[in-house]
């Protein structure tokens, strides 16, 4: 979850991806869609889901998840890795208000973790990882 403060005294903003699974017959079936990323204005008495424009469409055979949100832009969007193709993670912003997710930055192989940098205005950190190892990458939206 994250949350986003607002100005005014009003209560922040909460965002989190409620991605559903179902089990039948020993078998977990995951349920993943751009409109499991929720929003709250309340304090999570009532929620607003995503929408899916703008999202990517999927491929066959690869689920499509928008992840858990990643930190919070300048503009106050929300950041998200979606993993669109096979080992090809791209990221993605939306907020409240807006009808469309957008994507943002390069595209990268393999993520494993990745975070808006604290303190460093829209710089993203993302860890890769192949066969030699692990790298490290920013890059600022």
């Amino acid at each position: 979850m994250i949350a986003v403060s607002r100005d005014n005294g009003q209560m922040p903003l909460l965002y989190v991806n409620m991605a559903q699974a179902t089990e039948e017959n020993q078998r977990v079936t995951y349920h993943l869609s751009p409109a499991n990323v929720i929003v709250s204005t309340d304090g999570g008495q009532t929620w607003k889901p995503a929408p899916t424009r703008g999202f990517p469409p999927a491929e066959p055979g690869v689920q499509q998840y928008a992840g858990p949100p990643l930190g919070v832009l300048s503009d106050g969007s929300v950041l998200f890795l979606v993993r669109a193709a096979q080992s090809v993670d791209t990221f993605y912003t939306w907020k409240l208000g807006e009808t469309s997710w957008y994507r943002v930055g390069p595209s990268f192989n393999t993520v494993s973790t990745a975070f808006v940098v604290p303190g460093a205005g829209n710089t993203v950190c993302v860890v890769t990882r192949n066969t030699s190892g692990y790298q490290v990458h920013t890059f600022s939206i």
